[in-house]
Protein backbone atom coordinates (compact mmCIF):
# COMPACT_ATOMS: atom_id res chain seq x y z
CA UNK A 1 0.00 0.00 0.00
CA UNK A 2 2.94 2.36 0.45
CA UNK A 3 3.42 2.48 -3.32
CA UNK A 4 0.00 4.02 -3.92
CA UNK A 5 0.09 7.75 -4.54
CA UNK A 6 -2.98 9.66 -3.34
CA UNK A 7 -2.64 12.25 -6.11
CA UNK A 8 -2.51 9.53 -8.74
CA UNK A 9 -5.67 7.96 -7.34
CA UNK A 10 -7.40 11.35 -7.28
CA UNK A 11 -6.39 12.08 -10.89
CA UNK A 12 -7.78 8.72 -12.02
CA UNK A 13 -11.04 9.22 -10.12
CA UNK A 14 -11.60 12.68 -11.58
CA UNK A 15 -10.60 11.45 -15.05
CA UNK A 16 -13.18 8.67 -14.75
CA UNK A 17 -15.93 11.14 -13.84
CA UNK A 18 -15.31 13.33 -16.89
CA UNK A 19 -15.12 10.36 -19.27
CA UNK A 20 -18.26 8.85 -17.77
CA UNK A 21 -20.26 12.03 -18.30
CA UNK A 22 -19.05 12.25 -21.89
CA UNK A 23 -20.20 8.66 -22.47
CA UNK A 24 -23.61 9.54 -21.03
CA UNK A 25 -23.75 12.69 -23.16
CA UNK A 26 -23.05 10.63 -26.32
CA UNK A 27 -25.82 8.16 -25.46
CA UNK A 28 -28.46 10.85 -24.90
CA UNK A 29 -27.20 13.25 -27.57
CA UNK A 30 -30.11 14.99 -29.28
CA UNK A 31 -28.28 17.87 -30.89
CA UNK A 32 -28.34 18.84 -34.51
CA UNK A 33 -24.57 19.11 -34.96
CA UNK A 34 -23.12 15.91 -36.33
CA UNK A 35 -19.61 17.34 -35.98
CA UNK A 36 -20.06 17.94 -32.24
CA UNK A 37 -21.47 14.43 -31.84
CA UNK A 38 -18.48 13.00 -33.71
CA UNK A 39 -16.02 14.96 -31.54
CA UNK A 40 -17.85 13.96 -28.37
CA UNK A 41 -17.87 10.30 -29.43
CA UNK A 42 -14.17 10.47 -30.25
CA UNK A 43 -13.38 11.91 -26.82
CA UNK A 44 -15.56 9.35 -25.02
CA UNK A 45 -14.02 6.39 -26.84
CA UNK A 46 -10.49 7.74 -26.51
CA UNK A 47 -11.06 8.36 -22.80
CA UNK A 48 -12.20 4.76 -22.32
CA UNK A 49 -9.16 3.43 -24.14
CA UNK A 50 -6.79 5.66 -22.18
CA UNK A 51 -8.42 4.54 -18.92
CA UNK A 52 -7.94 0.87 -19.77
CA UNK A 53 -4.35 1.41 -20.92
CA UNK A 54 -3.64 3.30 -17.71
CA UNK A 55 -5.00 0.45 -15.58
CA UNK A 56 -2.90 -2.10 -17.48
CA UNK A 57 0.27 -0.02 -17.09
CA UNK A 58 -0.61 0.59 -13.43
CA UNK A 59 -0.82 -3.17 -12.89
CA UNK A 60 2.47 -3.77 -14.67
CA UNK A 61 4.31 -1.06 -12.72
CA UNK A 62 2.90 -1.95 -9.29
CA UNK A 63 1.27 -5.34 -8.74
CA UNK A 64 -1.38 -7.23 -10.68
CA UNK A 65 -4.17 -6.45 -8.20
CA UNK A 66 -3.50 -2.69 -8.02
CA UNK A 67 -5.75 -1.78 -11.00
CA UNK A 68 -8.66 -3.65 -9.42
CA UNK A 69 -8.25 -1.73 -6.19
CA UNK A 70 -7.91 1.56 -8.08
CA UNK A 71 -11.03 0.80 -10.10
CA UNK A 72 -12.96 -0.05 -6.92
CA UNK A 73 -11.80 3.18 -5.27
CA UNK A 74 -12.90 5.17 -8.33
CA UNK A 75 -16.38 3.61 -8.18
CA UNK A 76 -16.75 4.55 -4.52
CA UNK A 77 -15.40 8.06 -5.25
CA UNK A 78 -17.77 8.39 -8.19
CA UNK A 79 -20.77 7.27 -6.16
CA UNK A 80 -20.28 9.85 -3.42
CA UNK A 81 -18.71 12.79 -5.25
CA UNK A 82 -20.84 13.01 -8.39
CA UNK A 83 -24.02 13.79 -6.50
CA UNK A 84 -22.25 16.73 -4.89
CA UNK A 85 -20.72 17.89 -8.18
CA UNK A 86 -24.06 17.65 -10.02
CA UNK A 87 -25.62 19.95 -7.43
CA UNK A 88 -22.97 22.56 -8.28
CA UNK A 89 -22.98 22.15 -12.07
CA UNK A 90 -25.03 20.06 -14.49
CA UNK A 91 -23.96 16.78 -16.03
CA UNK A 92 -23.85 18.49 -19.41
CA UNK A 93 -21.39 21.06 -18.09
CA UNK A 94 -19.22 18.28 -16.62
CA UNK A 95 -19.21 16.64 -20.06
CA UNK A 96 -18.21 19.88 -21.78
CA UNK A 97 -15.51 20.63 -19.20
CA UNK A 98 -14.20 17.13 -19.92
CA UNK A 99 -12.85 18.28 -23.28
CA UNK A 100 -10.18 20.20 -21.40
CA UNK A 101 -10.07 18.42 -18.05
CA UNK A 102 -9.65 14.75 -18.87
CA UNK A 103 -6.68 15.15 -21.26
CA UNK A 104 -4.89 17.12 -18.53
CA UNK A 105 -5.87 14.54 -15.91
CA UNK A 106 -4.74 11.71 -18.20
CA UNK A 107 -1.32 13.31 -18.54
CA UNK A 108 -1.09 13.75 -14.77
CA UNK A 109 -2.23 10.15 -14.19
CA UNK A 110 0.55 8.73 -16.33
CA UNK A 111 3.11 11.17 -14.97
CA UNK A 112 2.40 10.24 -11.34
CA UNK A 113 2.29 6.44 -11.62
CA UNK A 114 4.22 5.27 -8.56
CA UNK A 115 7.53 3.61 -9.29
CA UNK A 116 8.59 0.62 -7.29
Amino acid sequence: MENFDILNILYFCLFSIFVHYQRIHVMIFRGESQIFQLILSFFAITGNIIGIVFLVIYGIKLVWWAPFLLFFISIIFFTFITKFIEKLISGLMISILGFIAWPILAYLMFKTIPAI
